[in-house]
C-alpha cells in the first residue's frame, strides 16, 4: 500500500512523535480525509510490539462505555488495588478513532 505524505500528515506524525517522547496523550482533530488516521497507524506501527502495545478502537453508533471498557481491558491487565497496565511492563498505545460520531438523528441512519 503506497501512502504519500502530505504536509498535514507530515505535521502530525511529528507532534505524535514529540508528545510520545514526553509520555503524555493528545487528542487529534480535523476534518474527514485529513489522513488522521492513516498516520496515527503508520507511526504506530513503527513501534517495537516487545516494548509497547497498542489497541486500536473505532467509535461507532453501536459503541456504548461497555464495550470500550471491555475493549481495553482486554489489552490490559490488573496490577494491584485498581490498578490497570499493559502486561510484561510495557508501555501502551491506544488509539481511538472517530471518537465524535453524531448523536443518533430522529430517521436512526446516523
Amino acid at each position: 500500500r503506497l501512502i504519500i505524505p502530505t504536509l498535514d500528515s507530515v505535521r502530525l506524525e511529528s507532534l505524535l512523535g514529540l508528545v510520545t517522547s514526553v509520555d503524555k496523550q493528545a487528542l487529534f482533530v480535523g476534518g474527514p480525509g485529513t489522513a488522521k488516521t492513516t498516520a496515527i497507524k503508520s507511526f504506530m506501527s513503527a513501534f517495537d510490539s516487545d516494548v509497547i502495545g497498542q489497541k486500536s478502537i473505532t467509535f461507532s453508533s453501536l459503541t456504548t462505555p461497555q464495550t470500550f471498557q471491555f475493549g481495553v481491558e482486554a489489552s490490559v491487565e490488573k496490577r494491584q488495588g485498581k490498578t490497570y497496565g499493559p502486561p510484561g511492563g510495557k508501555k501502551m498505545i491506544v488509539f481511538v478513532d472517530d471518537i465524535s460520531m453524531p448523536v443518533m438523528n430522529d430517521w436512526g441512519d446516523q
